[in-house]
């Protein structure tokens, strides 16, 4: 079941999308270390799922993007990729992401992140 870490990567671009409709900067530094933390605890998360532990240490690996818009665009692709590649989860990791997606990954909680890592 990838539904999970579809919706955290939906979340995560909700809370994205909510900075940029206040118009709030974000910098580089901030959207790196905010997507390290989230998705670090994602790519633990997937243990014995070595596709989506590969996603999410890609997400963590690849750079942030300059902006806000750019930012949530690269999340995009990432739920792209999920979506075309439809990895077998187990029932464990399932679980785990389902916790992660209902509290500390949720639009709400993640935007929260992004506010308070906010100059």
């Amino acid at each position: 079941m990838q539904d999970a870490f579809g919706q955290i990567l939906s979340n995560y671009q909700a809370a994205l999308h909510l900075f940029e409709e206040m118009a709030t900067e974000l910098d580089r530094d901030v959207l790196q270390r905010t997507a390290t933390d989230v998705f670090t605890k994602v790519r633990d998360a997937c243990a014995g799922s070595p596709d989506l532990e590969e996603l999410a240490a890609q997400i963590v690996a690849e750079p942030a993007c300059a902006d806000v818009a750019a930012e949530r665009q690269r999340i995009a692709a990432t739920h792209s990729r999920l979506i075309r590649r439809r990895p077998a989860v187990h029932e464990q990791t399932a679980g785990r992401l389902a916790e992660l997606a209902a509290g500390s990954h949720s639009a709400g909680a993640l935007f929260l992140l992004l506010r308070d890592s906010a100059p």
